[in-house]
């Protein structure tokens, strides 16, 4: 008869691994912010189209209305464009209007640490006077990205002769955000996936996506730009649209001519 194999005692043991615990904040933020930018600007592009109104239109409006805004002297005109932004902003979502706010308010504070100095040698209304220009033109520019679309504000770029070059850069630098917005994520939740126990060393994972992302971006960008040549694209962006103003556009030069109108009364260069 054979002997009785005997197995080792370190085999018979029941093996009880508990991983040491580790802090994956930085994976879950890096994730989380990722996919808060997507979510935008995948819900930006899905918005439906405003059959009345041009984005020529509507960015002729704004960048009077900024113009004007910075060119002001005196606040009883500024709360004009407040009032109108505000009126404006009611058309929105709840959520559209909190996330449109915070950013606004986010860059009057940036811009009001500026000008603090300023409220120590004397000069108080540039403390007030900045800060709300800058939220009041940061907002004017969120509610032009809220009711248009990205393609529509590049396409309307081509109006006021910007050249072909500047509307191409713009134009394939939104698009792949959300490409390589796309792959970062799914590298960051691998990366989230096989983290098991304690890595003293995040900066190596971390430099490596940020590595494949690049080799990834720079694989991408020769593809498109072989494939931009077999379609022998020559550098012009035609436009197809027949119509570049519409009859809704009426109601933004109306707006301007008030704004004007207004702008002229309260800053004194036409006496009543």
């Amino acid at each position: 008869m054979k002997p009785d194999l005997k197995l080792p005692e370190w085999i018979l043991q029941e093996e009880k691994y508990e991983p040491d615990g580790d802090r994956d904040y930085f994976i879950s933020r890096s994730l989380l912010r990722m996919m808060k930018i997507l979510k935008s600007l995948r819900q930006q592009s899905r918005r439906k189209q405003i059959d009345k109104l041009s984005a020529v239109g509507a960015l002729c409006f704004v960048l009077i209305l900024i113009f004007l805004c910075v060119s002001a002297h005196t606040i009883n005109y500024l709360v004009c464009i407040l009032a109108f932004e505000l009126v404006t902003l009611c058309l929105l979502k709840g959520s559209t209007i909190i996330q449109l706010i915070q950013n606004s308010l986010l860059m009057a504070i940036f811009s009001a640490l500026f000008v603090l100095p300023a409220f120590f040698l004397g000069n108080k209304t540039l403390i007030i006077l900045l800060p709300f220009k800058t939220f009041l033109t940061v907002t004017a520019l969120g509610l032009l990205t809220t009711f248009f679309r990205w393609h529509q504000i590049t396409e309307a770029l081509s109006f006021f002769k910007v050249p072909s070059l500047m509307i191409f850069i713009l134009d394939t630098t939104l698009r792949y955000i959300v490409l390589l917005g796309e792959i970062s994520q799914n590298m960051l939740i691998a990366l989230k996936l096989r983290s098991v126990g304690k890595n003293r060393d995040k900066k190596r994972a971390v430099s490596g996506i940020l590595g494949n992302l690049f080799l990834k971006s720079k694989e991408m960008s020769e593809e498109m730009y072989q494939a931009m040549c077999c379609r022998g694209f020559t550098g012009e962006y035609i436009n197809n649209s027949k119509k570049i103003l519409r009859t809704g556009d009426l109601i933004f030069l109306l707006l301007a001519a008030l704004y004007i109108g207004l702008f002229c009364i309260l800053e004194g260069l036409v006496k009543l």
